[in-house]
């Protein structure tokens, strides 16, 4: 039972790594344009904006939480403060045109005010 465990951590570990290791080199490859490196990251904070499942607002959260998760490793690789903001605005603006209403869940208030305040350290 604790081989297995064990085992299946290591594939784990190996998988995101491997995948962080996709998304760092992804980014290695725009690092001469930035401005096209923030636009394939917005275009792709959009497209999983459309796939998201509107149907309990438990899915929402976990969409937004996952969103946010995938825009931070991007903002964390490009280490740059005007990619992080620009990035952070674009979520910012695609949360609050997305047709929900922050004031039902708190989970989501507080998530979309901490973003604006981070937003807002920046500027």
């Amino acid at each position: 039972m604790i081989c297995r465990m064990v085992s299946l951590l290591n594939f784990a570990y190996d998988w995101l790594s491997k995948k962080e290791n996709k998304e760092l080199l992804s980014y290695l490859l725009f690092i001469n344009n930035e401005e096209d490196y923030i636009d394939a990251i917005k275009t792709d904070i959009s497209a999983q904006f459309q796939s998201i499942n509107t149907s309990n607002i438990y899915f929402i959260k976990k969409s937004l939480r996952k969103i946010l998760r995938t825009t931070n490793k991007h903002i964390k690789f490009a280490a740059s403060k005007q990619t992080e903001a620009a990035l952070l605005i674009h979520f910012c603006i695609s949360v609050k045109s997305f047709k929900i209403h922050l004031e039902k869940s708190t989970a989501l208030l507080n998530l979309y005010n901490s973003q604006l305040k981070k937003k807002l350290m920046q500027q």
